[in-house]
Order: structure tokens, then C-alpha cells, then sequence
């Protein structure tokens, strides 16, 4: 498309429609799910993505299917009208917290 095409097309839309051709949402869904990358009972035998600590799979809890799982997990972000806005894969730290009496 070349500029002049581009501006006859901006020329042609109304000014008052345009809000009606952006998508606004005022609520979103927010879910996460494991991924899992090997079953738990065999996690000490993973050698793949172990390079680096900030990439390397973990282990975590999932809460809804009561297990423990070895990966990662994916964080999804949707509009109530079922269109994906984000998609993250984040890395599962064990934190541990030492308190001194």
C-alpha cells in the first residue's frame, strides 16, 4: 500500500467510527497451567535446559490437579471476548527463606 492509497483510506473513514474499530476491554482473564517437561518421579534424570539457572525447568505444585510437576509455567492473559493478549512461559524458583532466631 502507498502512502497516497493510505491516506484516501483515512480520508474515507468516518472519525466517528473509529472507536468502533479498536477493540477496548475493561476486563481480562488471567489463568496459568504447568507445563510439564518431564514427569516428577524422573526429574533428577532431565539434562536438557540446564545450561542456565535463569532457564532451566524447576519443580512446582499445581494446586488444581494436586501434583508436583518438572517445567515450567504458562501464564495467559485473555479478553472476555476470548482473544489472547499475552502469553508467558515463566521458570520456577524454590525460594527458601532462612530466619535467624
Amino acid at each position: 500500500m502507498s502512502i497516497d492509497s493510505e491516506n484516501s483510506l483515512f480520508k474515507q473513514i468516518d472519525s466517528n467510527s473509529i472507536p468502533n474499530l479498536i477493540e477496548f476491554e475493561d476486563y481480562f482473564i488471567v489463568d496459568s497451567m504447568p507445563l510439564e517437561v518431564r514427569k516428577f518421579s524422573r526429574h533428577d534424570r532431565v539434562k536438557i535446559c540446564k545450561d542456565k539457572l535463569e532457564t532451566a525447568p524447576s519443580k512446582g505444585f499445581c494446586a488444581s490437579q494436586n501434583n508436583w510437576f518438572y517445567g515450567y509455567k504458562l501464564h495467559g492473559v485473555c479478553s472476555v471476548s476470548g482473544i489472547f493478549h499475552l502469553l508467558d512461559i515463566c521458570v520456577l524458583f524454590l525460594k527458601v527463606f532462612l530466619f535467624k532466631n
